[in-house]
């Protein structure tokens, strides 16, 4: 019994072993560029009479890039070529001359792998379209821009790692549009699955970026963020490697797309689209008074935007290819890559506009010393003391502030220019002959608050003072708001209130002379 067993489990093994070495798959792994999107592969030899348009011998796009077909038993040799329909249409060698038969023997296996070099009816494509030249020019900014921002890793540690990460995805992002335009439809195909996966990317890194150049610190929990980009780079990896069980996706919808880049693409934008919004209710909606004026703020700011701008230009694109536009530009969304990669030349031009954000080791100026260091480096005055003031934040270590602190608060009293509602800290900057960073710098790292902070709060104080005075008792409150330098009520109201804890109205109600324990000598 055993024996007979055995050898009905052998005899089972074999007739499972033929069957299944019955069929032969063929699967072209490259097309030539010049192949037009709506023309069909077909398969013809001598299993189906040369028939160059039988629909039977159809080759079936797949969702890594390849055309594949699955054939019954060959009867030993075969012989066979590749047609888009018609002789006049057959594949030829590589210097697009007659390509002999194709031979298939059992040796070859169950499964084939092919190469299409040329059509007889189209020229190779040879072209260098300006595309390449762009995107590749452009990754290749976003690679020098990525190598400057380590360069503050000693500066702003936080800072360098969120440049970094931006430029990271973008030199990717856009010398991976470059060799799009290089590639066959197949391996097309295979970049365009990256570009789905950076889609769910992209905004949570963006969202992270604005987060940390802000409040300097990671925030909690961010790994939540980028799990909608783990799972569909996961889906990508299996359709890349052509999984039996995810073929519905290659399945067309029309030339242009098929169900996994429609649903891929459709769910990115709505994932991309909360992420934005979600990051960007925090500048929106947050008044400037919370350090959303610094430059390294402002920078992701625009490039923010301009991640927006970019969505809708995909969200068009997206539509047009669905109902089937026939520009050619849509197809490899060029249009979107072109908008993401003036995220390059607006960083640039922040830095060019704002050198300190590429400083390693911010200097700043003063009377006494000449030109002071940072970052640990003592200030050793005249007398031989040493003066360092820290700011709370731990990374930051400040030189000698005394002499402009000085100079800033004497003007500050005397001159009062922040009656001028449209005091900026450039024209502040140069009443003190100073630059634009370096009392920037002072006020975020001396007085722990940002520029217009710093302004509304001595707006706030001359409101009080000249609210006591006879000079002023006839004035309104608005009035008296006007005439510190607020240029709006609900502006006045915020600081108002920020600065003292209350509302005018309350503030008075209660007889308080006191800015949080500062007396305003009333």
């Amino acid at each position: 019994m055993v024996t007979k067993f055995w050898m009905l489990l052998i005899f089972v093994s074999f007739a499972m072993g033929s069957f299944a070495g019955a069929q032969v798959t063929f699967v072209i792994e490259s097309l030539p560029g010049a192949t037009p999107e709506k023309d069909t592969l077909f398969i013809a030899g001598s299993f189906n009479n040369w028939d160059a348009r039988n629909k039977h011998f159809i080759m079936q796009p797949q969702a890594n890039g390849t055309y594949s077909i699955t054939l019954p038993a060959l009867s030993g040799r075969a012989e066979y070529k590749f047609t888009r329909g018609s002789w006049l249409k057959v594949e030829t060698n590589d210097l697009n001359e007659y390509l002999p038969n194709r031979v298939y023997s059992p040796m070859d296996g169950n499964m084939v792998y092919l190469r299409i070099y040329n059509w007889q009816d189209c020229k190779p494509d040879n072209r260098l379209n300006f595309f390449i030249f762009y995107f590749g020019a452009m990754g290749v900014a976003a690679l020098v821009l990525l190598l400057f921002s380590l360069r503050i890793r000693d500066r702003s540690r936080l800072n360098s790692l969120v440049y970094a990460w931006l430029n990271s995805l973008l030199a990717v992002g856009l010398i991976g549009g470059a060799l799009y335009q290089l590639c066959g439809s197949v391996w097309q195909s295979k970049l365009a699955l990256l570009a789905y996966s950076l889609l769910f990317l992209w905004e949570p890194v963006l969202g992270y970026s604005l987060n940390v150049v802000r409040f300097q610190r990671i925030p909690a929990k961010c790994w939540r963020n980028y799990i909608p980009f783990i799972l569909v780079l996961i889906l990508n990896l299996f359709l890349l490697v052509d999984d039996q069980l995810l073929r519905i996706f290659s399945r067309s919808i029309n030339p242009y797309l098929s169900i996994g880049s429609s649903i891929e693409i459709a769910i990115g934008l709505v994932i991309a689209l909360f992420y934005h919004l979600k990051g960007g209710n925090s500048v929106l909606h947050t008044n400037k008074e919370e350090g959303c004026d610094r430059p390294e703020v402002r920078m992701v700011g625009i490039i923010s935007l301009i991640s927006l701008i970019a969505l809708i230009v995909l969200f068009i694109n997206f539509v047009l290819l669905i109902v089937q536009a026939p520009w050619q530009m849509l197809q490899g969304f060029e249009l979107v890559f072109i908008v993401v990669s003036s995220v390059v030349v607006a960083e640039a031009y922040f830095y060019w506009r704002h050198p300190e954000l590429m400083r390693n080791e911010p200097v700043l100026e003063g009377e006494e010393g000449g030109k002071m260091q940072s970052l640990g480096h003592p200030f050793k005055k005249k007398d031989g003391s040493l003066v360092c003031q820290k700011d709370r934040s731990p990374h930051l270590i400040i030189g000698n502030f005394d002499f402009l602190v000085e100079q800033l608060c004497k003007l500050m009293d005397q001159q009062k220019p922040f009656k001028n509602p449209d005091l900026s800290i450039a024209d502040l900057s140069e009443m003190l002959n100073s630059k634009t960073h370096i009392l920037s710098r002072l006020v975020n790292e001396h007085y722990n608050k940002n520029f217009r902070d710093f302004i509304n709060e001595y707006r706030v104080r001359e409101f009080i003072l000249l609210s006591v005075s006879d000079e002023y008792k006839n004035y309104t409150f608005l009035a008296l708001a006007y005439e510190v330098g607020f240029n709006s009520k609900s502006t006045f109201n915020l600081a108002f209130k920020k600065v003292t804890g209350l509302s005018p109205s309350d503030y008075f109600k209660r007889n308080f002379n006191v800015i949080k324990g500062l007396d305003v000598n009333v």
